[in-house]
């Protein structure tokens, strides 16, 4: 371990390991609203970084994929869709989000914005589900950067707690 060759304690790399939280906008647990735990993972703007989102949940899943459209291949996700519920599609690539989904026999919802597919949401996550932004697309078509995108379904997330 690199921190021990330079003579960093165990109590310091204890204390990091246990406080360690992540980091913003890569898989990052935002809040638990009803029994439903949501990830925003907005930094998974391709293919194989959502396979990994994908991967780290055995729970019932809804994962939001979309945004700007750049031909992606979303039938590369099909292995990794076992938990997955429903899919909700966003942005430029909605309905080719909605033909995968079809495809694959998934409940699939599109909406244009981020901010309309929190109704569905709301209405068919259940607890113990994850809800997982991980769009396998960039943002720009409607951010400036995909950090704005994940900010913005943090926001989405907090205002849940008070419908």
């Amino acid at each position: 371990m690199i921190s021990k060759e330079f003579d960093v304690s165990n109590d310091i790399i204890k204390n990091v390991i246990s406080n360690f939280r992540g980091v913003e906008h890569r898989l990052e647990y935002v809040d638990t609203v009803r029994g439903v735990r949501y990830y925003n993972d907005t930094e998974a703007t391709n293919i194989k970084c959502s396979q990994i989102a994908l991967s780290s949940f055995k729970e019932p899943t809804i994962i939001i994929l979309g945004g700007l459209e750049r031909g992606q291949d979303f039938s590369e996700l099909s292995a990794y869709m076992n938990n997955v519920k429903s899919i909700i599609g966003i942005g430029e690539c909605g309905q080719r989000v909605l033909e995968f989904g079809s495809r694959i026999g998934i409940d699939t919802y599109i909406f244009e914005h981020l901010k309309d597919s929190f109704v569905k949401i709301r209405e068919i996550a259940e607890s113990g589900d994850v809800v997982l932004l991980s769009p396998a697309s960039a943002s720009w078509d409607q951010y400036e950067r995909c950090e704005v995108r994940g900010d913005e379904f943090k926001k989405f997330v907090r205002e849940l707690n008070d419908l």
